[in-house]
């Protein structure tokens, strides 16, 4: 170890504002209590532009306002190419880049095997397996003419067990699909300095959580060793890790966010 390295000091990029300078986008934000919400704001709060997507335009547009005249509000349907390719266009043409994706956009479904029809199955797919893979190839090229980019997956806990808390064997497909595909995201276009990883929540205070009975919800955080429910800030501060040079060197992994309910 030389001299340099012995009395190295903090690197500028862990201080203050971890994303001055970056952009970003991240997709399903209109939930009000949302994890797309909570890392779009949490995103904007660390210094980076954030384009602020789903498929209800008016809420995007009303949360990108919310965070200042820097940031974008983008109505888009993440299963139409041609809306992905909306969306990285006018983040890049906004911002002068794309450095971070954050793949949030999906349905959620419970429901017994054999009662899922086949519609069901393909709508669910299409949308969380096949819309993060357009949105995906859309933002992907800017990233490699930039020789940089940034690619945070936000899959479940389920598709890692099988579920087992919340959640149906097609949302469990779907999930693993995602977190899968992340993987080979990050092996193939590492080299050319592209980092891609796995946020896996579990029993996340959402709007749909929140729709759990209380006796419910205290019956699953009994099985959780931190003895809680998660919140989205929970996730978002995950999601602000992995976006931010702390994280430079990690990509192709899987943050956990779980309580300790499900440990490998």
């Amino acid at each position: 170890m030389n001299t340099t390295e012995k009395n190295a000091a903090i690197p500028e990029n862990f201080t203050g504002q971890l994303l001055k300078g970056k952009s970003a986008i991240v997709t399903g934000c209109a939930a009000e209590v949302g994890i797309g919400r909570a890392v779009a704001i949490l995103l904007a709060a660390h210094g980076a532009k954030v384009a602020v997507v789903d498929i209800d335009g008016e809420r995007a547009i009303e949360l990108a306002r919310s965070l200042g005249p820097e940031h974008l509000g983008i109505q888009c349907d993440i299963t139409k190419e041609s809306d992905c390719k909306t969306v990285a266009d006018k983040t890049q043409n906004a911002f002068g880049a794309v450095d971070v994706l954050v793949n949030n956009a999906g349905i959620f479904a419970k429901k017994p095997f054999l009662d899922i029809s086949i519609e069901e199955f393909d709508r669910i797919m299409h949308i969380n397996a096949h819309g993060t893979f357009l949105m995906t190839r859309a933002v992907l090229p800017m990233m490699l003419a930039q020789g940089r980019g940034n690619m945070i997956f936000v899959s479940s806990t389920a598709a890692q067990r099988g579920g087992g808390v919340y959640g149906s064997s097609h949302y469990i497909a779907s999930k693993g699909a995602m977190s899968a595909f992340a993987l080979g995201i990050a092996r193939e276009y590492g080299a050319q300095g592209i980092r891609s990883n796995v946020l896996a929540p579990n029993l996340i205070k959402t709007d749909s959580v929140l729709d759990m009975s209380s006796e419910q919800r205290v019956a699953i955080e009994k099985n959780v060793p931190l003895q809680r429910s998660g919140s989205i800030w929970d996730v978002a501060g995950s999601a602000l890790f992995l976006a931010s040079d702390l994280s430079a060197y990690i990509t192709g992994a899987t943050v956990d966010i779980n309580g300790g309910f499900h440990i490998r």
